[in-house]
């Protein structure tokens, strides 16, 4: 039996699964999705802030290729919050 690397998706080649590059953006480059439902109130924006001052940011967001946020929206916000210069993003490139 073969394995895949999780989330790879069938046809893709082993390396070649779009997720697996990390890039570092300004973290202006980066846009709020007007159509997001969730809400991230204070509280929660500063509990994230805590941990990424005690750990760093340690999960990228996932962007549009127009810097449109699709997840992380709390990261970012905290982010923000820090005065964090950039941002660890994946690009959803052809998705």
């Amino acid at each position: 039996m073969t394995r895949k690397s999780g989330g790879q998706g069938k046809g893709v080649a082993p390396g070649k699964w779009p997720a697996a590059k990390l890039e570092h953006w300004p973290i202006e480059k980066i846009k709020k999705d007007p159509r997001n439902a969730r809400t991230h109130p204070k509280d929660q924006i500063a509990a994230i802030a805590k941990s990424m001052s005690e750990f760093g940011w340690t999960m990228p967001c996932l962007v549009r290729e127009n810097g449109q946020l699709i997840a992380g929206e709390g990261r970012w916000l905290a982010g923000k919050q820090l005065g964090f210069a950039d941002a660890p993003v994946i690009v959803a490139r052809g998705w």
